[in-house]
């Protein structure tokens, strides 16, 4: 497995500098705490469990019991409790933010609530960009639906249809959704991160979400700051939470 190289960049000048690219936020700062960049791996002819450094038995049901222990009422709230987890595993890794070697298996746990192929998962692990895997497994735990995709775009264009989850807003409201696309791009294709819309300054938009750095080693959940003249995202769309269906009983 070959890792990229770290890359670093400033955004704005009086903030944290941090830049986003797909599956990873970096910051700029002591090189050990900077986050690690996704990595490409040659997959074995055979998939492994989850990666080559697969979690262990005990760090599999401990994900399980956190995520069943997970309280919340709203995005937010769940949010919160998730950046809040305090656990770590005999490494010391936090149970809310990536692993640098053996996958984490509560993220792995966020992409079941999407129709990610397993095989990609077996290949790739806690590496495959997470954010919108994260939303989409806290809608369905609040009752409502999600895109059931791992890819940020699917909530500004479900399959590329131009409409995207709930009704799209101008007028965001704290506990809505905001998605991003790669300066420049489609908005209705291709790769961003998508958040939870905690308000604005007039340099940057308060996110809540998963895959972002912030305050950790690796990327994490966590509340962030995502400048608004950043040269890789650019706002695509406010999403209104309260038009987000509810899931049916069967789902």
């Amino acid at each position: 497995m070959l890792r990229r190289d770290l890359l670093k960049a400033g955004l704005i000048a009086g903030a944290t500098p941090s830049l986003f690219i797909p599956g990873r936020l970096f910051a700029i700062g002591n090189p050990a705490d900077d986050d690690y960049a996704d990595y490409r791996a040659n997959p074995p002819e055979q998939p492994q469990p989850l990666g080559t450094h697969p979690a262990t038995d005990e760090e599999n049901q401990k994900a399980l019991d956190i995520c069943a222990a997970a309280k919340g009422n709203s995005l937010i709230e769940l949010t919160d409790w998730f950046e809040s987890l305090t656990e770590k595993n005999v490494d010391g890794h936090a149970y809310n933010a990536a692993w640098p070697d053996r996958w984490n298996p509560v993220i792995v746990q966020f992409y079941y609530a999407t129709s990610l192929d397993h095989k990609q998962v077996y290949v790739k692990g806690d590496t495959i960009p997470w954010c919108a895997a994260y939303l989409n497994w806290a809608l369905n735990r609040l009752g409502r639906e999600g895109t059931g995709r791992a890819d940020s775009g699917s909530f500004r264009s479900i399959n590329g249809n131009g409409k995207g989850l709930g009704h799209e807003t101008q007028q965001p409201v704290t506990g809505d959704l905001i998605v991003f696309k790669i300066r420049g791009a489609n908005p209705d294709v291709g790769h961003g991160h998508v958040a939870i819309y905690l308000g604005e300054t007039p340099a940057a938009y308060e996110v809540a979400g998963g895959n972002q750095y912030h305050g950790k080693k690796y990327s994490s959940i966590n509340r962030t700051s995502i400048p608004k003249d950043g040269y890789i995202l650019e706002k695509a769309s406010f999403r209104d939470y309260k038009t987000i269906p509810t899931r049916s009983a069967d789902t």
